[in-house]
């Protein structure tokens, strides 16, 4: 990432700098597998259900995120 300058306001990079699992991710009442971010007013929550289609569709173990805000901390 060239970090010389802001990461763009939408497409595929902020959707990868800036998507977040779902409140209620693995208890999903619904089939829905992503849902605007309206916490951040761009990207998208994504679904336990999506994360599990997305490994087995892409032959991958794991997904490691590394980035989440905090209020304190």
């Amino acid at each position: 990432l060239d970090r010389f300058k802001e990461p763009p306001a939408f497409g595929p990079m902020c959707d990868l700098l800036w998507s977040d699992p779902l409140e209620d991710f693995g208890n999903e009442s619904n089939a829905e597998h992503f849902s605007h971010n309206s916490v951040r007013g761009c990207s998208y929550f994504y679904s336990y259900t999506a994360c599990c289609d997305f490994l087995q569709n892409n032959n991958l173990l794991s997904i490691i995120r590394a980035h989440e805000a905090q209020d304190a901390g």
